[in-house]
């Protein structure tokens, strides 16, 4: 810290040094989940990836997530079941919130988490938000017939959700404030959108696919409220993707993982032949996670060379990780 003293004619600096000590992050394990008749099951995976029986929690399934900051394993129910969230330090349950549904409709369809946040988008329409207590804390108006699907905090000013409609082939994309959840934009993209990611302050990028299900990059505007797709990458169908760094992004297409840089408008093929379904990627230890069916393997993303594979008990739905913060 620095301060300076000004007298009209002469300046005088005078240094403090202020040291933060923290303790460092480091990664506590991983968490594999499976669902079968209603019963989900969540195994922890070591360092070694072996794989022990961890948690069942009733219900289907939805979504998971680590809350690394208050160390609570977040899940949620679609149907049956509940919101709920473990306690990871002394075990039990530390918050639930049941599903109050009669009927074989989901009573929620969409599912994203952000730091301590849960969001849940409604089969009736809306999007209800929880804190890291179970407490409500955010809610959209009800655009009828429409849910949300996947979404993005952008900038900590927007919520974004891909919202569907229910029976028509009607997509859109809409913003609204983070803060009270009013509407600020919205526009018709009409593309089933796999990924939702900032690039700047103005610019959003959407991984989607078209009708004839081929993968396509688009950029969408904030202040215009336009998409456009300068980059003409050709991709297949789009079954999962994630991002590496702003504008860096793998992408699951036909079995294979391939690289896409909006950066520099480039794709290259990343691991073919894997059989992919879903990838995860772990910053902290560098390595991407990638499904088949019920096998996992477990690459080194710099070098893509194979460090382990763990084969689970069923199909593979989610893979997340639990750091110590």
């Amino acid at each position: 810290m620095k301060v300076s003293a000004f007298d009209g004619t002469n300046t005088t600096d005078k240094y403090i040094s202020i040291l933060f000590n923290e303790t460092p992050r480091v990664k506590k394990g991983t968490f594999i989940i499976s669902n079968s008749s209603n019963l989900s099951q969540v195994y922890f995976l070591d360092s070694f990836y072996s794989g022990s029986s961890y948690k069942t929690i009733n219900g289907d399934y939805l979504g998971v997530a680590v809350n690394s900051h208050s160390q609570q394993l977040v899940y949620a129910s679609k149907i049956t079941g509940s919101i709920n969230s473990t306690d990871l330090i002394f075990g039990g349950n530390f918050w639930n919130i049941p599903i109050l549904n009669n009927s074989s409709v989901p009573f929620y369809r969409g599912f994203y988490f952000l730091e301590e946040g849960v969001y849940l988008g409604k089969n009736t329409g809306g999007i209800q938000g929880y804190d890291k207590n179970g407490n409500p804390n955010f809610h959209t108006q009800i655009n009828t017939g429409f849910y949300m699907e996947s979404a993005l905090i952008h900038d900590n000013r927007y919520f974004v959700a891909e919202e569907q409609h229910l029976s028509a082939n009607t997509v859109r994309l809409l913003l609204y404030w983070i803060d009270n959840g009013v509407l600020v934009q919205q526009t018709t993209v009409n593309k089933d959108i796999k990924g939702i990611y900032s690039k700047n302050p103005s610019t959003i990028i959407l991984l989607a696919n078209d009708a004839s299900a081929n993968g396509k990059v688009l950029f969408y505007d904030i202040p215009s409220g336009g998409i456009t797709s300068p980059f003409n990458v050709s991709l297949n169908q789009i079954d999962d993707c994630l991002e590496i760094n702003t504008g860096t992004y793998l992408v699951v297409e036909g079995g294979d993982i391939t690289t896409v840089n909006v950066n520099s408008f480039t794709s290259a093929p990343y691991l073919t032949g894997v059989n992919a379904n879903n990838i995860w990627y772990d910053e902290l230890t560098n390595e991407l996670y990638v499904a088949s069916g019920n096998s996992l393997d477990i690459y080194d993303y710099g070098t893509k060379s194979l460090k382990g594979n763990y084969v689970h008990t069923d199909i593979i739905k989610d893979v997340v990780f639990w750091y110590n913060k």
